[in-house]
């Protein structure tokens, strides 16, 4: 076989070798379906932190008053899904839309009526990053629950309707066995 021949099945070789590599060590797309299926569930069974004291208001009723299971776990895992609290924070009864959205579409998009101090969960179940968005009238907060804080113990996310306009956000982890 001549050099050229070689140099030739070496580079085809070469070629068809480093492209099932790059198949196998690309990333893989963490992004969930669009069509995440949206349940009620008892939100309460799967708070399994306490709500975040910086933000959420002293002698509030922790005991929502609707819940919802976003998704499915996707993975063998035991890790627990990630909650997102939202309260009204406020002393008159409110108004809210809720949405969820990931990359791929909008989730969850549902206006609920929040009593004074009352919380509604919404447990996501499938790992990803959600955008959740709380409005009010002509007023729209949002905030973020990345991919990776499904990778621990257990998390949660409260989000508070503090006044017209405003939210506070805080969350709290047990990340004793989470990985970096």
């Amino acid at each position: 076989m001549s050099a050229t021949s070689r140099r030739g099945v070496l580079a085809a070789v070469s070629a068809a070798f480093v492209t099932a590599a790059a198949g196998c060590l690309s990333q893989s797309d963490a992004s969930p379906p669009a069509d995440l299926s949206v349940r009620a569930v008892d939100a309460d069974e799967h708070r399994h932190v306490p709500w975040s004291p910086e933000v959420v208001p002293d002698g509030v009723d922790a005991s929502p008053f609707a819940g919802f299971g976003i998704g499915e776990r996707t993975d063998d895992g035991d890790d627990p899904p990630h909650c997102v609290w939202v309260w009204n924070g406020t002393d008159r009864e409110r108004e809210l839309t809720v949405e969820l959205a990931t990359d791929a579409a909008t989730v969850f998009e549902q206006s609920l009526t929040f009593a004074p101090g009352a919380c509604a969960g919404f447990v996501l179940f499938t790992p990803a990053r959600y955008s959740v968005a709380v409005s009010g009238g002509a007023w729209r907060q949002t905030t973020t629950v990345e991919a990776s804080w499904f990778d621990c113990n257990a998390s949660a996310t409260d989000v508070v309707v503090v006044e017209e306009g405003t939210f506070a956000v805080g969350s709290v982890t047990q990340d004793m066995a989470c990985g970096e």
